[in-house]
């Protein structure tokens, strides 16, 4: 295992031959913490971890620079404005990281002979019941994004659609679990302070998705690293569930015996417009044998024993 922070090497140097260089933007975020994490335990890679100060991807000189003195094989983007409703009103910063600075680190693999991997999100769907009944969204089915935050994601994806760099575009849905704030996070916070308050947590019960843990999604980074994908791959865990749904199980899971109230979307105000519906299916993983996402209470429950293990 070798991990790199900076010009410092942490670990037993790699085998010359057989392992594959990964320069990875935002390690100190949900997923990219848990993609370090993974591939920094695995003697087959050499993993470059970088988080804003070491690598401010908003900058050209400083992408290229990066890839110029790694030489990774692979660039794995999980940096991304993620704020859905600060974004109606910063839509600049918004498109600046998750579309321009998806260029540039294109422009950066390109120069270095590496691949991109960056990760999206079902918000570029539009969740509209113009598809008929509810059916988990296809790589084919065209997106239609309801809010700022969605067509920041689309607009970098059709950056890297016309990009030379060969690529891979990993969507993926509702994710949680790693460090900074998520709706597991928020659940455990106000489900506590509910329960000591005597008072119910309400929930919305009328958006539907996927909820995906961090550490299933970096196992599914790795598995991608080692195959010839390109374009665009849905990679979410498996099933459907409303956000009541998945505070309900959080709970159950916490043994936190809090009254739980569901509501609908008009009855919890936002800036931000979100799909009805947004669950994706990982047809293209599914066909290319490599979908090692779990369902998505079994992706919570090891979550949550990661999470208390690490809090013991």
């Amino acid at each position: 295992m070798a991990v790199v922070f900076g010009n410092v090497t942490v670990g037993e140097d790699p085998i010359p031959g057989i392992v594959m260089k990964v320069l990875v933007t935002g390690c100190r975020g949900q997923l990219g913490s848990k993609v370090v994490d993974l591939l920094g335990s695995d003697p087959s890679y050499t993993v470059e971890a970088t988080d804003r100060a070491r690598l401010d991807v908003t900058r050209p000189e400083h992408s290229l620079q990066a890839a110029a003195d790694f030489r990774p094989d692979w660039i794995v983007n999980c940096t991304a404005y993620t704020d859905v409703d600060r974004a109606e009103s910063q839509p600049e910063a918004a498109f600046r990281l998750n579309d321009l600075a998806v260029g540039f680190l294109a422009d950066a693999a390109l120069s270095a002979g590496a691949r991109l991997l960056h990760v999206s999100t079902d918000y570029v769907f539009s969740g509209e019941p113009t598809r008929g009944a509810p059916r988990p969204y296809t790589e084919e089915d065209p997106p239609g994004p309801l809010s700022t935050y969605g067509a920041s994601k689309l607009a970098g994806e059709e950056r890297l659609r016309r990009h030379p760099v060969p690529s891979l575009v990993l969507r993926t849905s509702w994710l949680y679990g790693g460090p900074g704030r998520n709706f597991l996070h928020t659940m455990l916070r106000v489900g506590r302070e509910a329960l000591a308050a005597g008072r119910p947590v309400r929930v919305v019960c009328d958006q539907i998705g996927t909820p995906t843990d961090a550490w299933s999604l970096a196992a599914q980074v790795r598995a991608v690293l080692e195959c010839d994908l390109c374009g665009i791959v849905h990679a979410s865990a498996h099933g459907t569930a409303s956000w009541y749904d998945f505070a309900l199980e959080i709970f159950r899971l916490a043994e936190l015996a809090v009254q739980v109230e569901p509501i609908g979307r008009d009855e919890y105000p936002s800036r931000a417009r979100r799909p009805a519906y947004s669950a994706l299916e990982n047809r293209r993983l599914r066909a290319a044998g490599l979908d090692v996402m779990p369902e998505w209470r079994k992706g919570l429950e090891q979550a949550w024993k990661r999470l208390s293990a690490s809090q013991a």
